[in-house]
């Protein structure tokens, strides 16, 4: 089934400011002009003329969403506030933190905005499993026979609650680091709520290979120059899946245009099997001749 694309008719009145960027269409290379149709990544927001849309057979950076709505300036500085919300990143994996990172002052501290309701099954039980616990242990001086009725209305009151209940994301059970990507920026959590943000205009040049951890997970290893003090900080970051990692070179070809990004083509992870490393190379050499992504390769 063809997803539902979201074409926007270029005017001169009304996208005078898109038009005096002069956007080009990244495949083909052509100047956006008024009474073109185009569409806009849903992941990137880089605009394609609807042939090339076409040709791409409707999808970008993984996925076949279209904005619905003409983006504008004031939207694209937003992504620039010192409080964001990590909702959006086309890319979400975990990586292993090291304290250098911490002191880094190249990359801003920022906090998450982000919240996400309790799930209110989870909590209920444990909630309720634990009163239990302290009421059996105290069933001396607590009548067995007042439990059951006494659940019914913690039931009801906490149904009642729980569902105003909101908590910031990650304050429960939070065992691993958040890694976020899209074509612009990386944000890296050091601590709960509290991120490093690597605007791609702060970084001089980014190297990625792949190690394998143990028989089951591989990881990239990014290693990320900032081109204030040319610090060089390693990220070893955790992509379970062949999509993923697909995706990950998909966001990283916009870095490309901007900044070197030097890809050991030799060494990148294969999660498992010869196939899905070959599926990944592949990918990456067709960003390169199909789609001019500016990669280098270290042999």
């Amino acid at each position: 089934m063809k997803p539902k694309v979201h074409l926007h008719h270029i005017k001169n009145q009304t996208h005078a400011d898109f038009l005096a960027e002069n956007r080009q269409d990244p495949i083909t290379g052509d100047t956006i002009k008024a009474d073109d149709q185009v569409v806009f990544c849903a992941a990137c927001q880089s605009v394609f003329l609807w042939e090339t849309w076409q040709y791409l057979n409707y999808q970008h950076c993984g996925q076949n969403q279209t904005l619905a709505h003409f983006p504008t300036k004031t939207q694209t500085l937003q992504i620039r506030q010192r409080s964001f919300t990590t909702e959006g990143y086309p890319l979400v994996a975990s990586y292993q933190i090291e304290p250098s990172l911490l002191q880094n002052q190249a990359w801003a501290l920022s906090k998450d905005k982000t919240e996400k309701k309790v799930s209110l099954t989870n909590l209920f039980f444990i909630f309720t499993l634990l009163l239990n616990l302290v009421l059996f242990l105290v069933s001396s001086i607590f009548p067995s026979s007042l439990i059951l009725p006494f659940n019914f209305a913690l039931g009801a009151i906490s149904l009642t609650l729980l569902p105003r209940l909101k908590i910031p994301k990650g304050a429960f059970f939070k065992t691993e680091h958040n890694f976020y990507l899209d074509a612009k920026s990386i944000l890296v959590e050091v601590a709960n709520e509290q991120y490093k943000r690597i605007l791609l205009n702060q970084t001089a040049s980014i190297e990625i290979k792949g190690i394998k951890q143990n028989l089951k997970v591989d990881y990239f290893v990014f290693k990320i120059t900032d081109n204030q003090h040319f610090r060089v900080q390693s990220l070893k970051v955790k992509i379970v899946s062949i999509d993923d990692a697909m995706l990950l070179f998909d966001l990283l070809q916009y870095w490309a245009k901007e900044i070197p990004i030097k890809i050991h083509i030799n060494q990148l992870p294969n999660y498992g099997t010869g196939k899905d490393l070959r599926t990944l190379t592949a990918h990456i050499h067709k960003l390169v001749y199909y789609q001019d992504a500016a990669f280098e390769f270290i042999e």
